[in-house]
């Protein structure tokens, strides 16, 4: 199957009318989304685990998006979307990877492929953050939790409506991220459990290296600040031991 062949049937898509700013309205909702996570992570004391926790996940969810891309290539998803000529050489590969790299995928940052399905990355990457939040925030958060389900929904939902992906790319990152997501964190939080027993999956040598402390980790306010101030003194005390020992050679 290649990028140019005719456009899969979708009922879904055929349902709903294609309209084109709800591509950027996604994107601009996915970026937000991604600042909120940035910003509740670093107000927090372990930020260090969450944001460890973060990228492991997703690494592994992308990890298993590459090999589903390269094991398929499924044909646009409407017609009227413009697609680059097939790569002449592997230095125009590497030139548009790169672009897509450093455009994080996003079409508003110059990271559109075609080709690149199955399955999404935008609502992969929502779907981490959701259950992110969903799992860090304290539960009296409830107005947050409430906003935290919307936004979730509000992006695949925005994906459908810019006929961006097929229904199967989104069925298929909901459900590749919830359970990557509640995989690893449970094993992370759980340090009676045997992973390589009861759940023998292909990334468990990676959670037990970075997560050899298991623990649960409990939301606590910390103003990164302090990171600045301790910085600071740590450097005006490495300057006086510096003119202490400069004094004692004189």
């Amino acid at each position: 199957m290649r990028v140019d062949d005719p456009v899969l049937a979708d009922n879904l898509l055929a349902a709903v009318p294609r309209v084109k700013a709800a591509g950027v309205a996604c994107e601009v909702l996915l970026f937000s989304y991604q600042t909120v996570w940035s910003v509740f992570g670093l107000l927090q004391t372990r930020r260090l685990v969450l944001t460890r926790r973060f990228m492991a996940i997703l690494a592994i969810c992308y990890l298993l998006r590459l090999v589903c891309i390269g094991s398929n290539i499924l044909p646009r998803s409407y017609q009227s979307m413009q697609c680059a000529p097939k790569a002449a050489s592997w230095l125009d590969i590497v030139r548009r990877a790169s672009a897509v790299f450093n455009g994080a995928g996003m079409t508003i940052l110059g990271g559109h492929m075609c080709g690149n399905y199955f399955f999404s990355g935008h609502a992969l990457t929502s779907s981490v953050i959701y259950h992110s939040l969903a799992h860090y925030m304290p539960g009296s958060w409830v107005v947050c939790h409430v906003a935290n389900g919307l936004v979730a929904t509000a992006i695949p939902v925005t994906i459908i409506l810019s006929h961006n992906h097929y229904t199967i790319d989104l069925i298929g990152s909901l459900l590749v991220g919830t359970i990557v997501f509640r995989t690893y964190t449970f094993l992370a939080e759980h340090e009676e459990v045997d992973g390589g027993k009861w759940i023998p999956v292909f990334w468990l040598p990676l959670l037990e290296f970075l997560e050899r402390d298991k623990e649960v980790v409990v939301y606590r306010f910390s103003s990164p600040l302090h990171l600045v101030a301790q910085a600071h003194h740590a450097l005006l005390s490495l300057a006086a031991r510096r003119r202490t020992q400069v004094a004692e050679g004189k």
